[in-house]
């Protein structure tokens, strides 16, 4: 409800029952609804910037070992990416802390033993991302949640472990 997007595809018994796959505008995340349910719109559904003081991209702690970056900020919930790379919908209370700053603070190493931090850019050299270019978001123990803009769902960011990465071009100026 009062999401927006892009069809991609319409699935058709008859015209009464038709089905159209959807692309969120928000979350690039792929939907399925009846048409009837749909309106033709201009507008882009502009996503919710922050709840209870959380905002995209944080790194936040909601378990003893799980960690997550919001990707998605609902009126209610927030939509986490784990380290693990799962994806799992949290009401704020279940927050038990912000990583931020500890994020900020860490450093990593490549596989080349190359020291790493936020902000660095670096490319994906092995795993499901491998070949990825992307800007280092947070850094959690041996976890990268990397910021791609190239990569189209959970609001551009990928997990990999530092071992995964090297560094691609110059650092950026502090």
């Amino acid at each position: 409800a009062g999401e927006t997007g892009t069809i991609i595809k319409v699935y058709a018994e008859d015209v009464e029952n038709q089905i159209a796959v959807i692309i969120s505008d928000l979350s690039k995340d792929e939907h399925v609804a009846p048409c009837r349910h749909m309106q033709m719109t201009k507008e882009i559904a502009q996503g919710l910037r922050s709840l209870q003081g959380y905002h995209q991209y944080d790194l936040v702690r909601i378990g003893r070992n799980e960690v997550g970056v919001i990707i998605e900020v609902g009126r209610e919930h927030l939509r986490l990416v784990l380290q693990d790379g799962s994806t799992k919908k949290i009401a704020p209370s279940e927050i038990q802390a912000s990583l931020n700053m500890h994020s900020k603070r860490a450093t990593q190493m490549t596989h080349s033993r190359d020291t790493i931090a936020v902000d660095d850019t670096v490319r994906v050299i092995s795993g499901d991302y491998k070949g990825t270019v992307a800007v280092i978001k947070h850094i959690h123990k041996a976890f990268l949640f990397l910021y791609s803009q190239s990569t189209s769902v959970n609001g551009g960011i990928v997990v990999v472990k530092a071992r995964q990465v090297e560094i691609n071009g110059t650092r950026s100026a502090d």
